[in-house]
């Protein structure tokens, strides 16, 4: 009986990497390649770019926001420093719509409008105590926050989960509002002057009301849903952790763990020895797209799962991973998918960044 079950486990095993080698892989084809303007833009630490309903490229910076058009030609940087009317002090969130852009600043805190010319249109103050919260959305004349609550460890190196609040404000309002929903998120504290990610955070928004949030390093995505006011199971998999390679960490890579004095005792800092199962999430096309830690290192390849938004799991694809990236960045790395492309900010070879559009080509029919 032993022999039949170790023969059947073989031919399972045969199945898996047989189907692994069927997984449609996915073609890139650059579209564009926008580099640094001396005297108008530069790529220094950016976000993920934002594409809005009408394909134009939104990448927000080091006091930058910036505007590209779909063919990627510069538009404008939206970011003026400052306090006064129209001038942010920084830049913790960003709305576009259709004809203008609304932008959260906080030290003050308040929402700017400003037109695609980059005019100033309305500027509403809110509550200061949104404290550091960032903007996750607007919903039915209100805004709503992620903000995160940090704890003073007393000079004590230790793991903490931290709560992640829902916060929310409108015009008008003198305070913010904590709603329901929270998740916590895993960190290695050792004050709040030194933070470091123990699973990473991927927040993907399907419209103004929904929300998949993935946080704790599993394959475990969760739904938020401004009109429940819930977090509830969205995908829930057993999966294989993949474990970091020697080769694969280097000293500038924030994984590189060094040691640190406290109190007088030498402390090894926490150093990840695995990836989170799922590096990013984005919604594209009504379907939720998966980026695992699953790879064909020789091909460079990731494989991407593909859901409707009822959590049905449609397939799979493999997405090369453009030059410039590696296994150990995708977590935190700014990409976004988007309308069949790719859009990705990647180090050249001079650790210059440049963002890129790749076409789509390839995919299967249940893709689109």
């Amino acid at each position: 009986m032993r022999t039949w079950w170790v023969i059947l486990s073989f031919l399972c095993l045969i199945g898996d990497v047989r189907g692994a080698d069927k997984t449609k892989v996915v073609v890139l084809e650059e579209s564009w390649r926008i580099v640094d303007q001396p005297g108008a833009f530069y790529f220094s630490s950016p976000e993920p770019p934002q594409i809005d309903e009408r394909g134009f490229v939104w990448v927000a910076d080091e006091n930058q926001l910036l505007l590209f058009s779909p063919q990627g030609g510069f538009i404008r940087n939206f970011f003026k420093k400052g306090q006064g009317p129209g001038e942010l002090t920084d830049l913790a969130g960003f709305i576009p719509e259709s004809d203008r852009v609304l932008v959260f600043s906080r030290n003050p805190n308040k929402m700017i409008a400003f037109d695609r010319q980059g005019k100033p249109l309305q500027e509403e103050p809110l509550p200061s105590t949104l404290g550091y919260a960032g903007l996750l959305g607007g919903w039915k004349g209100r805004f709503y926050f992620l903000r995160e609550y940090f704890q003073d460890t007393g000079g004590k190196a230790i793991f903490l989960d931290l709560p992640v609040r829902l916060l929310s404000a409108g015009p008008g309002d003198t305070e913010a509002r904590t709603e329901g929903p929270w998740f916590p998120k895993s960190y290695f504290v050792r004050d709040t002057s030194y933070l470091k990610n123990v699973n990473f955070v991927q927040i993907a928004g399907a419209d103004g009301v929904t929300f998949f949030i993935a946080y704790n390093g599993s394959y475990d995505i969760r739904r938020l849903d401004l009109s429940r006011m819930e977090i509830s199971p969205f995908i829930s998999r057993d999966y294989h952790k993949v474990k970091i390679r020697p080769e694969w960490k280097t000293p500038r890579d924030q994984f590189h763990a060094p040691s640190q004095t406290l109190s007088g005792s030498e402390v090894k800092v926490f150093e990840h020895e695995t990836l989170d199962d799922v590096l990013k999430i984005w919604v594209m096309g009504g379907k939720l797209w998966v980026l695992t830690s699953t790879f064909d290192e020789a091909r460079r390849l990731a494989r991407v799962d593909v859901y409707d938004l009822k959590a049905s799991f449609l397939g799979s694809v493999m997405l090369p991973v453009p030059r410039g990236l590696d296994w150990m960045r995708l977590s935190y790395a700014p990409l976004t998918l988007h309308d069949n492309g790719l859009y990705v900010l990647a180090p050249t070879d001079t650790e210059a960044l440049e963002l890129v559009r790749y076409a789509l080509f390839g995919l299967p029919s249940w893709a689109h």
